[in-house]
Order: structure tokens, then sequence, then C-alpha cells
């Protein structure tokens, strides 16, 4: 369907979510309003459409009553897997502007649905037209054996780790290893390494991101990258974007370059931290 004209429409019909985006900019009625409402016991919502074709018909006939639409019913799910469109953020406006800086040319930005994360994997990767292997999350670790708030040119505090959602189970042994190899003739015994991920707050503060949206991109403080050796392998990435329901897909090769030249990274490396 093209486009809707509540002024001849006003009955209930079952449709495909993917149909309403169409009335985002319809040539014969350009649209003023959708409400979604979800109906009591059902398993549906409602979506009541005022078009600007209706709404001129009515102040022509200098109509006072409010306007009837068309109602389009949609699956719960569905609407919850929709991405939202909106504007860029400034957020994404000074990311992207970052990621060209850095000569990550492929970079894209991509708006997900509000439930997202309570999605499988493989929902997520179809709203974002990838595989799973290429969802990718970024956690701040810390040694927490090591005292002081900040790397130090001799040992690491912070470390950001870059793995694969799915199949894929951080190995903290193998990170204290990795982080060992960093420090090169400064290591310590093992057993001055305790490899933790940061509390919430620290990971705020340390990132400049919330939770679910954290990304090596512009963090507030700048750390080593580690990154799985499992992602060598793949083409293109998505990580988060600095806002929970944004993400950024880019190629592997121009996110290892381009964070290599953010001052204050001292190591952007591949390194076996899974299990």
């Amino acid at each position: 369907m093209a486009s809707w004209d509540p002024a001849v429409c006003n009955q209930v019909m079952p449709m495909l979510l993917s149909e309403p985006k169409k009335l985002a900019q319809p040539k014969s009625a350009p649209l003023v309003r959708v409400d979604i409402h979800r109906a009591a016991s059902s398993s549906s919502v409602y979506l009541d459409v005022v078009s600007g074709k209706s709404l001129a018909a009515k102040q022509e006939a200098g109509a006072q009553s409010s306007l009837t639409g068309c109602k389009a019913q949609v699956d719960v799910a569905e609407l919850q897997n929709m991405p939202s469109q909106q504007a860029p953020s400034q957020t994404q406006e000074r990311l992207s502007k970052l990621a060209t800086t850095l000569g990550m040319q492929s970079s894209v930005f991509k708006r997900v649905a509000p439930g997202y994360y309570d999605c499988a994997y493989e929902q997520r990767a179809s709203q974002l037209g990838t595989c799973v292997e290429a969802l990718c999350k970024s956690m701040v670790m810390e040694n927490t054996r090591l005292n002081g708030d900040e790397s130090c040119a001799e040992r690491i505090k912070y470390v950001l780790v870059v793995l694969q959602y799915a199949g894929h189970k951080l190995d903290r042994s193998k990170l204290t290893d990795a982080v060992r190899g960093l420090e090169g003739n400064n290591a310590l015994g093992r057993k001055q390494y305790n490899m933790r991920m940061v509390e919430e707050e620290t990971s705020r503060r340390l990132s400049g991101y919330e939770h679910n949206a954290v990304t090596p991109l512009g963090m507030t403080t700048p750390m080593p990258i580690i990154i799985s050796s499992s992602i060598a392998s793949l083409d293109t990435i998505w990580l988060g974007a600095g806002e929970v329901d944004l993400k950024l897909g880019l190629k592997v090769d121009e996110f290892v370059s381009g964070m290599r030249k953010v001052p204050g990274v001292s190591s952007v490396s591949f390194a076996d931290v899974v299990s």
C-alpha cells in the first residue's frame, strides 16, 4: 500500500509493520500523526494514522471534531524489533567525524530497536544486516591487584577488551597472559594480576559511555586495546556507538589502524583471550 487516506479508510486491517514505514513520505497524503495503542488482552497493537489530506479536508469544511483515521493492527514483537528513525544525535555526529579523521572510511552508524538486547543474537544481526559472528562488545577490564587509578608506562591497570558476543567467553587467565605480554620486562608474577570487569560506574567514568553503549571510539580515558584473535579473520564488525540503541559497523583493518592513531592508546593488538 503506497499511501493511506484516513478520510476514506476507517476500518481495522491487519498488516505487516514494514507497511506503515511507507507512510513516512506518502505521495498523496503527508503523514501528520501515528499514535500507537496496545489493545487490552491482546498480542497486537493498533496504529491510528492521520494524514495531511484528511486534515486539510476537515479544515476546509470547518469541522471541529477530532480527526478519524485508519487503524492498522500489527504484532507487538514486530513493533519492538522496529529500529527507531531519528536525526543523528550529537554523539553520533561526534563519533562519525572522529571515525572519518581516523581513516575509518567504512564506518556506518545504525539505530536499533528499543528491545534490541532482549532479542536473540540472530535477531540482532538481522537488524544490522550482518552475521552473528560480527556482533562484538567492548569491556573495560581492571587488574585489581595494581594500586593507583591510571595505567602507567610500566604497568597496565585498565585495558579495553573487544570480543564477539556469540560462542566466545572471556578467559581471564588468557587475558592475564596478554596483559603481561604488553607489560614486557615490567610484568610481574601471575599472582600480581586479577583481571576483572570494572563496576558500571567506573566503566562510565573511564569510557564516557553508559552500559551497552561502550565503544573504543572517543573514550574519555584512552587505554590499551586487546582484540580477541577470533575477530582477526572477519571483514567487518559491529560495536557499540556511545548510545544504547546506536551501533557502529566498520572493517576490522580500518578499526585497528584507526585506533592506533588515537593519542594515549599505547597498544592495539590481537590476542587469544577466549575459551
